[in-house]
């Protein structure tokens, strides 16, 4: 567990605006709760026979096996994962007390709701200048001016201060081995797989052909460069357990901005990412984002053998599943950061509210945090998050609907994107994550996570109101990603 650090200006925090979310969150008015409704996710006990389980449940509902749930059985901890199953009712009303008495209160572990989840969107190469988090000088860099209401955001020209980045242009001279490869998983939206920018980066499934056969026996077929976990648009209150395929083409475009944080191909063209030699592993779980595809999608980056996942998006309501599923990740040695949101305020979601969550906030071209990002005791580092220039998936605009004045306002020459969130700050992580492993593949998760905190620039006046907190705190956590400082520590300095 993370140790927390206490702070004398609570009072001054509560003078602090809360904002509504920046981005848009997956929407389900069916279920005002925020439940797929009638569905629920099963724990069996140990050694339960599910046959006899299924003929109880057949009288009010389906009880299923999670079937997208599938873990190599060679990794730590994998024997868990064969007693999860959801449970289906087109009794909208079923209770799990209902359920528990129907399978038998001895037989089950626990029960909990399938919630869906929200989405926290919000060197040489040509528009290198606009990524100010990766260079600040100061210089004026393309920006969204927020004005209250709907669709009347605009462009605008911006300026930071001098400095307040990531620390990254120096490695860009001295890049790391050509033959270490460090793979991140983006367990979100998919990837544009044939975006230019992209090219070379993926990750790809040397033991699974593309011929229709699960060559490597994973449950999955035809994987040969991730998965799509949700499978296509249904109604999952009357479809039970939509199938997944092998296309995990991003149509969205969160996952895709997400990967071009991270990755993006040093070429001379457009956008560079943090790592431009990691591997990206694309695992898509939306349309149909729910705790149960989103642990799935977890499960699956570990089994084929992602050593970093980066998550933008969470619930209000806690997970055991989920949970289960970040701890089988850490047990594997995967390093896993998380967005808390974009609230503006110390709201609590889940996962990044679990205690082994590494958790990164947003912050702006000052060196402050942001005033939409979600903050408190859970953060571990802040990163760049708002005017953040990236990839756009083919077709696709995150904020603009067809027929209003800001569509298409967020893009940049047809294949870039201008985006706001802790969405963003979180690959900033991931993509650090990857450097620091490319240079020492030996650190462990503990070392890893440690490199990362303690190279952090501090933000002693985090939202800058007058605020004295230096060292880490319980508002930015340990300060600003600072990959420079990061890597000299892993080299040994002091």
């Amino acid at each position: 567990m993370r140790k927390r650090f206490r702070y004398q200006a609570a009072r001054l925090i509560l003078a602090i605006t809360i904002i509504l979310p920046l981005a848009p969150v997956t929407s389900h008015a069916a279920d005002p709760t925020g439940q797929v409704p009638g569905r629920y996710i099963v724990k069996l006990k140990p050694n339960v026979k599910v046959e006899s389980l299924r003929k109880a449940a057949a009288v009010s509902g389906e009880l299923r096996r999670a079937s997208r749930l599938k873990v190599n059985p060679d990794l730590k901890g994998s024997e868990n994962w064969d007693r999860f199953y959801l449970y289906q009712s087109a009794d909208r009303a079923v209770s799990p007390s209902d359920i528990e008495n129907l399978l038998g209160p001895n037989n089950i572990e626990y029960i909990e709701p399938d919630y869906y989840i929200e989405f926290f969107d919000f060197p040489i190469d040509s528009l290198f200048s606009n990524e100010w988090y990766l260079s600040n000088t100061g210089q004026t860099y393309l920006g969204i001016e927020r004005i209250d209401g709907y669709f009347n955001d605009t462009v605008t020209i911006k300026q930071g201060t001098a400095g307040k980045d990531v620390h990254l242009t120096s490695i860009y001279s001295n890049p790391p081995a050509e033959t270490t490869k460090v793979v991140v998983a983006i367990v979100d939206s998919g990837v544009d797989i044939i975006h230019p920018q992209l090219r070379g980066r993926f990750w790809r499934n040397s033991d699974e052909v593309a011929d229709g056969i699960d060559n490597d026996h994973n449950g999955y077929i035809d994987d040969t460069l991730g998965y799509d976990i949700s499978g296509d648009e249904v109604d999952t209150s009357t479809f039970f357990d939509p199938p997944g395929d092998n296309d995990p083409t991003d149509v969205h475009g969160h996952g895709t901005h997400i990967a071009g944080i991270i990755a993006a191909n040093a070429d001379s063209a457009g956008v560079v990412g943090i790592a431009p030699w990691a591997q990206i592993m694309p695992v898509k779980i939306r349309p149909n984002a729910t705790n149960s595809v989103a642990a799935a999608g977890i499960m699956y980056a570990v089994s084929a053998g992602a050593q970093i996942i980066s998550i933008s998006w969470g619930t209000p309501w806690e997970s055991s599943m989920i949970r289960e599923a970040l701890e089988f990740a850490r047990h594997n040695g995967v390093f896993v950061c998380i967005a808390p949101g974009n609230t503006g305020g110390t709201e609590r979601f889940y996962p990044a509210a679990f205690d082994s969550a590494f958790v990164v906030a947003a912050s702006n071209s000052d060196g402050y945090l942001t005033y939409f990002t979600t903050y408190g005791a859970h953060i571990d580092i802040a990163a760049p998050g708002e005017d953040i220039l990236s990839l756009r998936a083919t077709g696709t605009d995150m904020y603009g609907d067809a027929g209003t004045e800001e569509f298409g306002l967020r893009v940049v020459d047809s294949l870039y994107y201008l985006s706001d969130g802790t969405s963003m700050a979180t690959p900033m992580v991931a993509g650090a994550a990857a450097l620091l492993l490319s240079y020492r593949p030996d650190l462990s998760l503990d070392e890893l996570e440690y490199f990362l905190r303690l190279g952090a620039s501090d933000i002693v006046d985090p939202f800058n109101t007058g605020l004295n907190l230096p060292g880490p705190d319980t508002i930015s956590g340990y300060g600003n990603l600072n990959i420079e400082a990061s890597l000299f520590l892993v080299a040994g300095g002091s």
